[in-house]
């Protein structure tokens, strides 16, 4: 396989084996969170657990935080690639950016 198939397809395959490894981590969490259930309802409340910031919320929050880091390191580096163009050495005629995929929001 050319060098550039194999860079191109890279990527591809480190989402699938990161999602693969989430779906077993959130099934092993799923089994374990029964467990934990069990155990903790001889506990006491916590004081002041109604106090607590919703998790979800907060994974948004960062989530959207990090999108707009992202978006912003990608125009400084456009930028950055652009004003570097005039001393980079010419890059074959067949060189052409890649597309870049929509993200889904799940």
């Amino acid at each position: 396989m050319p060098l550039a198939d194999t860079l191109k397809a890279l990527p591809d395959q480190m989402l699938d084996a990161m999602e693969l490894t989430q779906q077993v981590v959130l099934t092993n969490l799923s089994a374990g969170t029964a467990t934990a259930q069990a155990l903790s309802r001889n506990l006491p409340a916590l004081p002041f657990a109604d106090r607590l910031p919703d998790p979800v919320l907060l994974t948004d929050q960062a989530f959207d935080f990090a999108a707009k880091v992202m978006a912003s390191q990608k125009d400084f580096s456009v930028k950055l690639v652009a004003a570097l163009r005039p001393i980079a050495p010419t890059a074959p005629a067949s060189s052409k950016p890649a597309a870049t995929k929509a993200t889904s929001t799940k």
